[in-house]
């Protein structure tokens, strides 16, 4: 082996460091072998939930094996031999809008048809002494608790906003957008007046999602996706679509989405979703053990298209730092060490003379111990902890 081909692979050894990917595990053969069963079932039957399950199927084999070129081509949305992804998902927004508007509908068609009430009579009741009513009892079911008794309304999944025949689904807001006053323009200076929190921008996230704006996620943090989401909103009412939101816009939003998002919350995982738990609190008892970890450098990384998995050992060196040792599947051993400001963790590993030292920066998850991040060789990382 040339030093050169030495230089390189150490090199993608230490982005292994405490932020590398799962190595991958048995079992990817048997979701991948699922899904397909699943997609070739034919056209019998309900075709959202056959889509849906599909879609479950390879959910799961992006959380199970992150770091295989399967789980990256599913990320990427790329059509499979036999399944085409990006279709698939407009195909659910699609059937998934039209579902909903049709339980909506049922819900409008079941209320009380108005009685006109002569004039004569109006006047009779007003001169009429006033009748006592009953209170209403706790036995009365609040809207939200009505539409939350609404059977299968699910989320809008993550997709195309803009495909053909799945524009973003009507809701049943108090009072229609084309006689509602309208709203002022948002700047980001509105915006931060409202001073939104993460759970703030998660409930927004969740309202955007299940009118059918994509949102790219339900995190806390705003990213393009927000930003793209909100301005499809804004368009749809007629609004300058900034993208930023002030307290008019937020009301406005809220009072349309409230329906949908609390039949959405009706499910558990979606609850969880809008409100985790707290992020898992990171120290020395859980941060110290040993972590797997898989490097994978593309075509635009320094190295090229190469992938390493490995063992890093970390152990607590005092305050907030830490260090250890890391071996990867070529054989190659380094020394790293880290600091954790938050839940960030920045360091380099030492590969020694030949290889030099290489910098990363990597971030815990809120609720599990993985990393994530990338090195100075432009390359990503996952890492699980395993013990």
């Amino acid at each position: 082996m040339t030093g050169l081909r030495r230089l390189a692979i150490a090199a993608v050894l230490l982005l292994a460091l405490p932020v590398g990917g799962a190595a991958q595990g048995p079992g990817l053969g048997d979701l991948l072998a699922r899904a397909q069963a699943l997609a070739e079932g034919g056209a019998t039957g309900d075709a959202l939930a056959r889509l849906r399950a599909v879609r479950a199927a390879l959910d799961r084999v992006v959380a199970e094996h992150p770091a295989s070129d399967e789980a990256l081509a599913i990320l990427r949305r790329e059509p499979l031999p036999w399944f085409d992804i990006r279709d698939a998902d407009n195909r659910i927004r699609a059937l998934s809008k039209a579902r909903l508007a049709a339980r909506l509908q049922a819900v409008a068609a079941s209320r009380p048809t108005p009685v006109t009430v002569p004039v004569a009579a109006t006047a009779a009741a007003a001169s009429a002494p006033p009748v006592d009513r009953p209170a209403p009892t706790a036995q009365d079911p609040t809207p939200a608790q009505s539409a939350a008794a609404l059977p299968g309304l699910l989320p809008v999944p993550p997709g195309d906003t803009g495909a053909a025949g799945a524009e973003p689904a009507e809701t049943a807001p108090a009072q229609s957008a084309a006689s509602a006053p309208p709203l002022p323009p948002a700047t980001a200076e509105t915006e931060a007046a409202l001073a939104l929190d993460r759970q703030a921008i998660r409930d927004l996230q969740a309202r955007l999602q299940v009118m059918g704006y994509d949102p790219n996620g339900i995190d806390g943090v705003i990213g393009r996706g927000t930003r793209g989401a909100l301005s499809a909103w804004q368009a749809s009412r007629g609004i300058a679509a900034t993208g930023q939101l002030n307290a008019e816009q937020l009301a406005a939003l809220r009072a349309q989405s409230d329906v949908l998002l609390v039949a959405w919350l009706a499910d558990p995982a979606n609850a969880r979703l809008h409100a985790p738990p707290p992020p898992i609190a990171l120290g020395p008892r859980n941060m110290t053990g040993t972590w797997r970890f898989t490097t994978t450098c593309g075509r635009n990384s320094r190295l090229g298209s190469l992938r390493i998995t490995g063992v890093l050992a970390v152990a607590h060196s005092g305050d907030n730092r830490y260090a250890g040792r890391a071996r990867q599947s070529q054989g190659f051993n380094g020394r790293f060490s880290g600091r954790l400001d938050g839940r960030r963790m920045t360091g380099e590993i030492n590969w020694g003379l030949l290889v030099g030292r290489i910098q990363f920066q990597g971030t815990v998850a809120d609720q599990e111990l993985v990393i994530r991040g990338r090195d100075s060789n432009r390359c990503a990382f996952y890492a699980a902890k395993s013990g």
